[in-house]
């Protein structure tokens, strides 16, 4: 079975873009899944940070803009070049590493294999197609790039 993973990024528009932060982490975090960004999401993320970090699926780049004094190198991975693009105007050029438009079904290029000390899925694996099942190949190419200690969260 083809997954068609390129339908799944259409909705994360430049304008989009601009609504996200306030829907998804103000109302829907808040309301629907009562799981308050700065009480608790914030605060996960920064706590299981490592110093060569990656960012998969970077939305707007929120969290990555309020723990950028936490990270040495950062490299943002997506398969929207919207968002990409988005993300990386709050990141200063010395950290950013890369900035990879990539399927995160498909394997990441050798060069990435036991790279980073910690990798971000925040809002992520819900939005890709497939069953869960089908799911544990993300994981699987993911954990791959990750180093021995490594945190995937």
């Amino acid at each position: 079975m083809t997954l068609d993973t390129h339908n799944g990024v259409k909705v994360y528009t430049p304008t989009a873009l601009k609504l996200y932060d306030w829907w998804v982490l103000n109302i829907s975090n808040r309301y629907a899944w009562r799981c308050d960004t700065d009480k608790y999401l914030l605060p996960h993320f920064k706590n299981n940070l490592g110093e060569n970090h990656m960012d998969i699926g970077v939305g707007t780049g929120f969290y990555l803009k309020r723990a950028l004094a936490n990270i040495n190198k950062i490299a943002l991975t997506d398969l929207n070049i919207n968002s990409l693009d988005y993300a990386k105007k709050n990141i200063v050029d010395d950290k950013l590493t890369y900035c990879l438009q990539h399927d995160i079904y498909h394997k990441f290029p050798n060069e990435f294999n036991s790279s980073f000390d910690s990798i971000s899925l925040f809002y992520l694996l819900h939005c890709l197609p497939g069953t869960m099942e089908g799911k544990k190949k993300v994981i699987e190419n993911i954990s791959k790039i990750l180093t021995e200690q490594g945190v995937l969260y």
